[in-house]
């Protein structure tokens, strides 16, 4: 008795663990493998549990989560992960992922507010007193170069100053010596009693500039005048890029209004040690790549652009423009220099000088002609290179030694700018 007494216990006992068990649901993720996710996911979860997941952040575009058909929300986020969760409930859940991009306006869409078109003349529309100023042909390569709120600045602080002569100072468009756009205005004031000044033959002249009256200037800047180091950061050429961010930095930029990375020529490849993407068109080209050396130790990772052409929503460092000379460009920079074929070189007659160097950033000028780097005869005559050298610490734990480097080069027509190559590169050990 006592035996069969036991026996219908555990029975008991093992019936109550069955029934009480919770019981497990089924998780499926509609196409799993077209998205990013960092983390790993169970096949099925308990009814409460916390079901994480966790994708990676991309510039200019997002994912939307749906839970059997309700929306989700990202719960946190970083820069370089975005995570979302959900309670599992009592049934089995199917995830649905969509992933969208986030078309960003380039500099011409918002400066097109302040542009208005009459009788197949372009003008500026100033902002506080919507003046229009007739944009002369060469001032129209600045256009998506202006930064509104500079326009602003611009406009009330002149405004302000011609306060003391006039209520209603006429604007015009000027370029200041450093190549920026500037908003100017010119006004003529009476001097009385006018100063008196004698003539060659002792008459006495009573009217003309400085004599009777005189002429005030005031003039502001309204386009950005952006660093090399400050073109490259904001432009996104920076260490960790991945490809996905890089190809989103390349739909900014715009040929006859369609994005690089939309181009026909794109391609993707794959070889034994690595792989990558990119664009090589007439015009302008681009490539992320990935290279691993044959032992497997080190590894070279880079994004590479270049155009021979002005871009939509390309604004040059420097204010620089494809319709500057060497010489302009030097200016710019402040550097004055005799362009002669055999003034450019160092002691070693290598064809390289270098004008500026602090220990991390450096600008060297190149005559092609003389280089002993360049093999016959070189397609650009000139070549003006800023490098960045320096070490980060990779998401991945490694260090890296970067190098960033932008290099305009010139053609014999005129010495005018042909090229423009930009470039980050991230050299590591891998073991």
């Amino acid at each position: 008795m006592k035996k069969l007494t036991a026996f219908f216990a555990v029975m008991l006992c093992t019936v109550c663990l069955i029934g009480c068990a919770k019981a497990r649901y089924k998780l499926e993720i509609i196409d799993a493998y077209n998205y990013p996710i960092e983390n790993t996911l169970k096949s099925s979860y308990a009814e409460g549990e916390e079901v994480t997941i966790k994708l990676e952040t991309i510039t200019e575009h997002y994912y939307v989560l749906y839970v059997n058909g309700v929306k989700q929300y990202a719960a946190s986020h970083d820069m370089y992960y975005t995570y979302y969760t959900f309670t599992m409930p009592a049934e089995d859940v199917v995830v649905k992922i969509e992933d969208h991009w986030v078309d960003i306006p380039t500099p011409y869409d918002v400066i097109s507010e302040y542009v208005a078109e009459e009788n197949d003349k372009q003008y500026l529309v100033l902002p506080i007193s919507k003046s229009k100023i007739h944009i002369r042909d060469e001032y129209k390569p600045y256009l998506n170069d202006i930064d509104i709120d500079l326009l602003k600045k611009a406009e009330e602080t002149i405004t302000n100053k011609m306060s003391l002569y006039t209520d209603s100072p006429g604007f015009n468009l000027q370029t200041d010596n450093e190549g920026n756009l500037c908003l100017g205005t010119e006004w003529i004031v009476d001097i009385d009693p006018p100063n008196t000044v004698s003539g060659e033959n002792g008459e006495i002249i009573v009217s003309g500039c400085n004599i009777d009256h005189k002429h005030i200037f005031f003039s502001e800047r309204i386009t950005k005048n952006i660093s090399f180091s400050g073109f490259l950061d904001g432009e996104n050429f920076v260490a960790g890029l991945g490809q996905g961010d890089f190809l989103a930095q390349m739909g900014k930029y715009r040929y006859e209004g369609i994005k690089l990375s939309d181009s026909m020529g794109l391609f993707h490849y794959d070889g034994e040690y690595g792989g990558g993407c990119g664009v090589n068109d007439k015009y302008f080209g681009f490539a992320n790549d990935y290279m691993a050396t044959e032992d497997g130790k080190s590894a070279t990772y880079s994004n590479r652009f270049y155009t021979n052409i002005p871009l939509e929503g390309l604004t040059l460092p420097h204010g620089i423009t494809f319709d500057d000379t060497l010489k302009t460009v030097l200016r710019k920079l402040g550097i004055i220099i005799d362009l002669k074929e055999d003034s450019v070189s160092d002691k070693e007659n290598t064809g390289k000088i270098t004008l500026r160097s602090d220990g991390t950033s450096s600008l060297e000028l190149t005559n092609c002609l003389l280089s002993s780097d360049t093999i016959g005869k070189p397609f650009y005559d000139f070549e003006l290179k800023y490098t960045e050298n320096y070490q980060t610490t990779r998401k991945d734990g490694r260090i890296a030694d970067v190098t960033r480097y932008i290099i305009m080069s010139f053609t014999d027509d005129n010495n005018k700018l042909g090229k423009f190559d930009v470039a980050v590169v991230e050299k590591y050990e891998i073991d």
